[in-house]
């Protein structure tokens, strides 16, 4: 909750002040999808360095898809068809741009996985293997 606290903060300084969304439903608007990619972009800074968090940035996804089921299971027990369906339409969208927003956090993954695992102090010793 946090993370998803953290992100709702970036995403409304998005916006001007008369614009500034009021609760964290409007992150799930199709129209709003590019401030929210932005806020994530902008989200996980380390706050003292420019240090890159490639793992909080990868979590984000998980936090906003199951932030998105949550709420249209909301909209669909109060009989809201409408925004449920505008809920999956965003769902869409952002599975379709999620390489996009996500790309740099997937490289640094491979990047990382690469390097450790080719060190040769990682790989097992030559007793074991025979």
């Amino acid at each position: 909750m946090r993370h998803l606290g953290a992100l709702v903060l970036h995403f409304q300084d998005q916006f001007s002040v008369k614009d500034k969304p009021r609760n964290s439903i409007e992150m799930l608007e199709r129209r709003k999808f590019p401030q929210l990619s932005k806020a994530i972009k902008t989200n996980r800074q380390n706050s003292g360095t420019s240090e890159f968090k490639a793992g909080l940035k990868a979590g984000l996804k998980f936090f906003i898809t199951d932030f998105a089921k949550v709420c249209k299971g909301i909209y669909l027990v109060k009989h809201d068809d409408d925004k449920a369906s505008e809920i999956d339409k965003f769902v869409t969208v952002f599975q379709l741009n999620y390489k996009n927003v996500f790309a740099d956090a997937t490289y640094a993954f491979n990047r990382n996985r690469q390097i450790k695992l080719r060190r040769p102090q990682e790989l097992p010793a030559d007793e074991d293997v025979k």
